[in-house]
């Protein structure tokens, strides 16, 4: 097995105990076969480690179904790729998404984003837009910007997009208020042409 990302090989450590991690690891393992000493497929995960002085606030319903593991799925640290069945993609019906994330400590952040994922034929839009609010004293907030949306339309039926913006705060940061607004009913063009839309996300991103 590897640790460090690397492929494991026949000179790579041999798992014989409980392996001990304090941050976030990528684990490679692979089977080696005693006779012909050939490897097997190899098998791999990251596991992340999360922060505790990080908290977050839902104040939207997400689907049981489309739960990506609960109600920290949005700052998790693992993101979704282009298939909104993994479970790594939380989902929202005729709904915006309204989050609050709290830090402990207020802390300096320079960029904020919300991964969000598209798959029309499954009545997935993105969102009209995304507003983004900080406050330093955990009550008051202000706007820093609202990220029009990515493209939706007949010819982008399935897409994945990250609505990021500069904060262009200087003072430290205690709370982010993220709105995400549904895209409303489906389009005339759409099949489902006046039913309700899903909104999908995966990640809060701030840094």
């Amino acid at each position: 097995y590897t640790t460090d990302g690397s492929q494991p090989t026949l000179q790579s450590p041999v798992y014989s105990s409980p392996i001990s991690i304090s941050k976030t690891t990528p684990f490679k393992a692979v089977l080696v076969n005693p006779y012909t000493k050939t490897l097997g497929a190899i098998i791999e995960n990251e596991f992340v480690k999360t922060d505790p002085s990080t908290s977050l606030e839902i104040k939207s319903t997400y689907s049981n179904q489309y739960a990506a593991g609960g109600k920290n799925a949005l700052i998790d640290g693992i993101t979704g790729g282009q298939e909104f069945r993994t479970g790594d993609w939380q989902g929202y019906n005729d709904q915006d998404l309204v989050a609050e994330i709290t830090f402990a400590e207020p802390k300096k952040i320079t960029e904020i984003g919300l991964s969000c994922i598209q798959d029309m034929k499954s009545w997935i839009f993105f969102p009209q837009s995304v507003t983004y609010e900080f406050s330093t004293d955990g009550v008051h907030f202000q706007t820093i910007k609202s990220t029009s949306n990515a493209t939706t339309s007949k010819e982008s039926q399935n897409a994945t997009y990250i609505f990021n913006v500069q904060s262009g705060v200087n003072e430290p940061i205690k709370k982010i208020r993220v709105t995400a607004k549904n895209y409303g009913k489906c389009p005339s063009w759409h099949l489902g042409a006046g039913n309700p839309t899903w909104l999908f996300a995966d990640e809060i991103i701030f840094r």
